[in-house]
């Protein structure tokens, strides 16, 4: 059984996920879902951490 992840530890995986698929497909056409895919998280999870793409955006602008 692989190690649990901490909450904690998830952010940075999302936020190059969505750093990829925002590359990609720009931020209109982007969607959470294909981030989550990416970020190997639920949809649940993701919205846990951003309560919506915008949220997550500019995370990524700031923080990225």
């Amino acid at each position: 059984m692989s190690p649990r992840v901490m909450p904690e530890n998830r952010i940075p995986d999302i936020v190059k996920a969505a750093g990829k698929v925002f590359g990609r497909r720009g931020y209109r056409l982007a969607r959470m879902e294909e981030i989550a895919r990416e970020a190997d998280v639920s949809k649940a999870t993701l919205y846990y951490y951003f309560k919506s793409k915008i949220h997550l955006f500019y995370y990524l602008l700031e923080n990225g």
